[in-house]
């Protein structure tokens, strides 16, 4: 059989065992960020591709700095053509999730052919490469990157990633062949990796991997001077000039990474000194993974406080020394250690050192282990060149991909609906108060207005321990707190000082004003008894709290004057409260939209649509950059149809 054939018939089988791992997990629906990124996104919900609403959506996002417009794009699309039926969404994340696996497939036999490489018995044919892909496609790991909807953000922007790196390996090895083609490789890649970074911001990872299999696999090596002046004025641009101006902005900047860290239970150096122990988690996951060792949440992980609080933050760091250093010993005899390595670190550059984000997150593997996987199955054939231990390597081989196989079905089958999933959760990880809210909440169905009160008495369980388990976790509070006032229940009086108690003391979280928010909702709509008591001893303690920064009381006293409005009927009190702290955040849209929708309660619809025009142009003013804008210019819009409506 040819090898075109050959390889066909492998990227069939390789994606059909894709279809079969997930399959399970294609009934479920959608999860907690889907709910803000999706459900409730009504840019992203259209049901035409007309070129307004596209570009509606396109500029919906709030994810990172750049709103990843291609990823809210594809949202749409998929509403525009299914609805809200989450299956569609899974089947698209499935169909890029089988792109990628044949971008590694191509990426690997690319690699294989390096002058690192080339040589090797390893490298010959195409078993390293299928044995790769299929590792990749069945990944347990992988399991949320699909089913997880939102989490496309992450496997479209690594589809650009991917390409872009196979585009530049090709491109390099058609250099060393004497061949031409090098600026419209770099255009090519150029052009991927912006897309790629307007997709998620990983896109801009490209470079720092292609780094990575210059210095490991074909160590910077061109036949020509102009092409190397080429490949230097490349990395100048791509990594030199940007690395440049993020160290001018943080010396020009030297509060912003840790003023960054405010709403965080940890700073950066805990955050570095806890990464050292993520990782190693990140390689055992990829390497010899459990079920339990996945999770949608990590907030229970210990945050290392110190080199030696825990201990294993030492170890960690002790076992990294050591992997680089031999690395670098092996880089002759067995480089693709040192691709590993550095393909590794490369592919956590962003989410896994000083960015102010989640500890833990599975999906983060998702770039970082195609050079784990390399490494392995290459050491494996590697094994197997020696005839003595042909049968035992192929053996071990085989039982690890039937084991990835294994623990990604159990895990897709998990992903099946979303209650099997949450309970999988708490099972997984009794110890996250994330885990037993989100049971909890689905149990009630909190995503309504009016709880479902058939599992309440399990639900409470889940909700005293989510509260339990985290001195700073209210929401379990908060849940208590709304199921008494939607059974007309007088609250615990011993539940509602202990939640005064946190919302006085602890590091405020915004979180907190959502929940509070939710309550006024259940209130407005008439499902909540109001106790109006209770509510604004919650505001008194929480706006006593001198651990709260100036931005978020004003954000407070937002939803203090929307609950005046709303459950007093006292419009004067809500927009007098309002107009303060607009005096003080001028600038803050969400502050403006409130007032707007008070006067139009209070039948001012002449001073509304003054504030409508004064909204307008103070936007106006706001750097272009701001990529709310489009969203509040819509919505200004909206509001003025309502008026001209009613």
């Amino acid at each position: 059989m040819s090898t075109n054939r050959l390889s066909l018939l492998v990227c069939f089988a390789t994606l059909l065992a894709a279809v079969i791992v997930f399959l399970p997990g294609m009934s479920g629906g959608f999860i907690y960020d889907d709910y803000t990124n999706i459900l409730s996104n009504d840019f992203v919900r259209i049901d035409s591709l007309n070129p307004e609403n596209l570009a509606a959506a396109a500029t919906s996002g709030r994810a990172g700095p750049s709103g990843r417009p291609i990823s809210m794009l594809s949202f749409a699309v998929n509403h525009a053509f299914a609805g809200s039926k989450p299956m569609a969404y899974k089947i698209t994340n499935l169909v890029i999730h089988g792109i990628n696996t044949m971008l590694v497939f191509w990426l690997v036999s690319l690699l294989m052919q390096t002058p690192a490489l080339k040589s090797e018995s390893f490298a010959r044919g195409i078993s390293v490469p299928a044995l790769v892909a299929l590792a990749f496609a069945v990944h347990p790991a992988n399991i949320s990157v699909v089913l997880y909807v939102v989490q496309r953000m992450t496997s479209l922007a690594s589809l650009f990633v991917l390409a872009a790196c196979c585009i530049y390996v090709a491109g390099r090895l058609r250099q060393l062949r004497g061949q031409p083609g090098t600026l419209g490789m770099l255009t090519a890649v150029s052009v991927m990796t912006v897309i790629g970074v307007f997709t998620k911001e990983i896109g801009a990872l490209v470079p720092f991997l292609l780094l990575a299999i210059e210095f490991a696999l074909l160590g910077f090596k061109t036949p020509a001077a102009t092409d190397r002046r080429w490949l230097q004025l490349f990395y100048l641009g791509t990594v030199i000039v940007p690395l440049g101006f993020a160290v001018i902005y943080i010396l020009t900047h030297p509060d912003w990474l840790p003023t960054s860290y405010g709403l965080r239970p940890y700073d950066l150096i805990e955050r570095l000194l806890t990464e050292l122990r993520v990782t190693w988690i990140y390689v055992f996951q990829v390497l010899l993974p459990a079920p339990s060792s996945f999770s949608i949440y990590h907030d229970d992980l210990v945050i290392s406080r110190g080199m030696l609080t825990p201990a294993t933050t030492l170890l960690s760091l002790a076992g990294w020394l050591a992997v680089i250093a031999a690395s670098w010993h092996w880089r002759k005899s067995f480089p693709l250690l040192l691709f590993a390595v550095c393909w590794f670190w490369a592919g956590n550059l962003l989410e896994s050192t000083f960015l102010p984000l989640l500890p833990m997150q599975d999906h983060r593997t998702y770039l970082p282990m195609i050079g784990l996987l390399v490494c392995l199955v290459a050491g494996l054939r590697a094994v197997v060149s020696r005839v003595e231990l042909t049968k035992a390597a192929s053996a071990v081989t085989a039982g690890w991909l039937l084991l990835l196989s294994l623990v990604g079905f159990i895990r897709a089958e998990q992903w099946s609906d979303p209650l099997t999933l949450a309970q999988s959760e708490t099972a997984n990880n009794p110890g996250s108060a994330l885990a037993q809210y989100e049971l909890a909440r689905i149990m009630l169905g909190l995503d309504g207005v009016a709880p479902d009160l058939k599992f309440a008495d399990q639900a409470i369980v889940h909700l005293q321990r989510a509260t339990t388990l985290d001195p700073s976790f209210n929401l379990g509070l908060f849940g208590e707190l709304r199921l008494d006032l939607f059974a007309h229940r007088t609250p615990d009086p011993a539940m509602v000082e202990e939640l005064k108690h946190r919302m006085g003391t602890q590091p405020f979280h915004p979180m907190n004003i959502a929940a509070l928010d939710n309550l006024i909702g259940c209130m407005r709509s008439n499902n909540c008894d109001a106790d109006p008591q209770v509510m604004m001893s919650l505001y008194d303690a929480a706006l006593s709290n001198d651990k709260m920064d100036d931005f978020t009381r004003a954000h407070l006293l937002r939803t203090l004057a929307v609950y005046y409005a709303n459950e007093f009927n006292d419009l004067e009190a809500g927009m007098r409260i309002t107009r303060e702290i607009m005096g003080e955040y001028p600038q803050e849209y969400s502050f403006r939209a409130n007032l707007i929708r008070m006067l139009i309660a209070a039948g001012d619809q002449q001073q509304a649509l003054a504030e409508i025009a004064a909204t307008r142009e103070m936007l106006k003013s706001r750097s272009l950059t701001d990529l709310d804008l489009p969203i509040y210019f819509r919505q200004l819009d909206e509001i003025e149809r309502s008026m001209a409506a009613n």
